[in-house]
């Protein structure tokens, strides 16, 4: 069946086989555990590469924001926007990094609040995705009479 998260993440993080890892290995990583939603290892992933001082791409921040969201906190996941804003000036803010709040706060019935992200993401310079309507609109699909009675 292949290899699972755990292992993936396992290997990455173990220090004997740093020399033999190379980007498309922590790249691997990290959809595995972007797609399994694991918000804290992701954190440790980056952590790591900061620690041997190898270059943090965009994609990585982007799956702790939008798992950070997930889990229901937002304004961390926000403030994981900002720092990156600050240390990687050249990295523009994208729709993937808004997934996680849209479907924290669609997962609610709140969809007055998930529709508050599409104005932060225009102030930050990044479009809506074709991602975030789905998320909103799994959250309208299971909520609809919190959802009906605001309109």
């Amino acid at each position: 069946p292949g290899v699972t998260t755990d292992q993936l993440y396992e290997t990455v993080m173990s220090k004997r086989h740093l020399r033999y890892i190379k980007k498309p290995h922590f790249d691997l990583a990290l959809q595995a555990l972007w797609r399994d939603h694991r918000y804290n290892e992701v954190k440790y992933l980056i952590r790591y590469l900061k620690k041997w001082q190898l270059s943090v791409p965009q994609e990585y921040y982007a799956a702790l924001s939008s798992n950070c969201a997930r889990l229901g906190t937002v304004q961390r996941a926000l403030a994981y926007i900002s720092n990156m804003q600050k240390e990687h000036p050249d990295y523009p803010v994208t729709a993937d990094m808004y997934d996680g709040h849209f479907a924290f706060w669609s997962s609610k019935g709140k969809l007055g609040k998930a529709k508050r992200y599409f104005e932060e993401m225009k102030k930050k310079g990044a479009s809506p995705a074709a991602s975030n309507y789905f998320e909103m609109l799994v959250g309208y699909s299971k909520f609809p009479k919190a959802n009906w009675a605001k309109q």
